[in-house]
């Protein structure tokens, strides 16, 4: 514990330096607002999605080694995030997306539970449909931009802090389970609506659990780590889901899969970018 708490400090002062080099020298995008500056705190759209203002900053991404669950991929590093963005208080809801595409893929079916069994390709469709409805773009959260969100200033397990409780988020476990497709499911065996749960400190809902979140980044190990057996072309999902443990909830946690693959387990939300 002490060598855990020790390494947390140690990655709080590099990510105080980095943001502090970040905001010498500006925002890396021209067209976004300088660091710093401020932007609406939430916004929303006439689908009913609610987005929530992100500031630039720097974090630390992955887990210490100690951390339970943990996997070999979770490198902690010092990670950027240079330009503010909007990201979406909930996953996308079916409503939102029967609105956009005018079908429902979903095997739970509910209007303001999360849309599921979306491949990347269909998540990236969406985004672009909804960008030419809107006017702005929208897109999928990049890896480090959904860890920061998920995180929200903390450097725990979860946003919640070391331990995820069943009334926090909607993962596997509570009364004793039944066996579903080889998988053990607790009291926890579909999705919910979304926003059941508490939101993160900065307003988040679902972060961890309920549908693992598509992310725009494809997958590939950090710096420092072997290269060996990288599938190409997989996509990163973050977060958990309704069949997985909490430790599988974990805000450092990567699952990778291919774009074209639909599972009643995966979801996603958008980024809604600052600016014109």
């Amino acid at each position: 514990m002490r060598c855990i708490m020790k390494c947390h400090m140690i990655d709080r002062c590099a990510a105080a330096l980095a943001l502090g080099a970040l905001l010498a020298l500006g925002a890396c995008d021209a067209a976004a607002p300088p660091v710093g500056a401020p932007i609406a705190g939430r916004v929303s759209n006439d689908l009913g999605m609610e987005l929530v203002a992100v500031q630039p900053g720097a974090f630390t991404m992955g887990s210490p080694v100690g951390e339970p669950g943990r996997d070999e991929d979770e490198v902690p590093h010092v990670a950027i995030v240079a330009a503010p963005f909007y990201l979406q208080v909930t996953e996308v809801t079916q409503a939102q997306w029967e609105a956009v595409m005018g079908t429902n893929p979903s095997r739970f079916v509910g209007p303001d539970r999360p849309v599921d069994s979306v491949s990347w390709d269909d998540a990236v469709a969406f985004a672009e449909a909804l960008s030419a409805r809107e006017g702005v773009r929208y897109r999928l959260p990049t890896e480090a931009e959904w860890e920061y969100a998920c995180r929200a200033g903390s450097v725990t397990a979860y946003a919640f802090g070391e331990r995820l409780a069943p009334s926090q988020a909607n993962v596997r476990g509570g009364a004793a389970g039944t066996v579903d497709n080889g998988m053990v499911v607790g009291a926890h065996a579909e999705t919910a609506d979304v926003a059941s749960y508490p939101a993160n400190a900065w307003g988040l809902h679902d972060m961890h659990g309920n549908v693992w979140e598509w992310t725009a980044d494809r997958y590939a190990p950090y710096a420092g780590t072997s290269a060996e057996d990288t599938p190409p072309e997989r996509r990163v999902l973050r977060g958990g889901g309704w069949s997985f443990s909490p430790e599988a909830a974990r805000s450092a946690v990567r699952l990778a899969l291919e774009p074209t693959r639909r599972y009643d387990l995966a979801g996603f939300r958008l980024v809604r970018e600052v600016g014109p």
